[in-house]
């Protein structure tokens, strides 16, 4: 890294020369990392540093959810740059070729909806055919049962002054529901 011509060094310019020599240095740089070991080792006896296991279960989650926010940060920078990066390194498509583009995947997407539609209304067709067919069903049924009970009330009142008298008999004449069961 180089200095500012004339004047001093901001710091971050003093903190980056002083890493790059350490980093120059393969004895410097070993000695450095021996000592951030030692210096790691005794915070943690002290107790600034603890170690995932010593901690509560509350704090573990907390340190992990800080952990996973750090990591995807750091992950969306990572990913910012190197789209950056990738950006200027491509030329830009010819104007054409995009308009080609965006063209063929409107037809594709017209295609895909088109046929969407086709299948979506056949199998509406199909269920509507499969709802009339029961309903037909259920008609005839209806009617079958209607006319049985019709048959059988036939044959139970030989005329309207039986089915009448039968009616009236049940409760001396009042008025009221009637739950008349003909035998089968």
């Amino acid at each position: 890294m180089v200095g500012r011509t004339g004047g001093k060094m901001s710091n971050a310019e003093r903190v980056a020369r002083w890493r790059q020599r350490q980093r120059d240095s393969p004895s410097k740089h070993e000695e450095y990392k021996r000592k951030e070991r030692e210096r790691y080792q005794q915070k943690k006896k002290r107790g600034v540093v603890r170690s995932i296991k010593d901690m509560t279960n509350r704090e573990q989650r907390t340190k992990r959810k800080q952990w996973r926010q750090s990591s995807n940060e750091y992950y969306n920078r990572k990913k910012k740059i190197l789209g950056a990066i990738e950006n200027a390194l491509t030329p830009p498509t010819s104007p054409d070729a995009r308009q080609e583009q965006v063209n063929y995947q409107q037809q594709v997407a017209r295609q895909l909806g088109r046929k969407k539609v086709r299948k979506d209304r056949s199998k509406a067709y199909r269920e509507i055919f499969r709802l009339r067919v029961a309903l037909k069903k259920e008609e005839r049924l209806k009617e079958k049962y209607k006319k049985r009970w019709q048959r059988q009330k036939k044959k139970y009142y030989k005329n309207k002054e039986d089915e009448d008298e039968i009616i009236k008999g049940h409760d001396g004449g009042k008025k009221g529901p009637l739950l008349l069961f003909l035998p089968l």
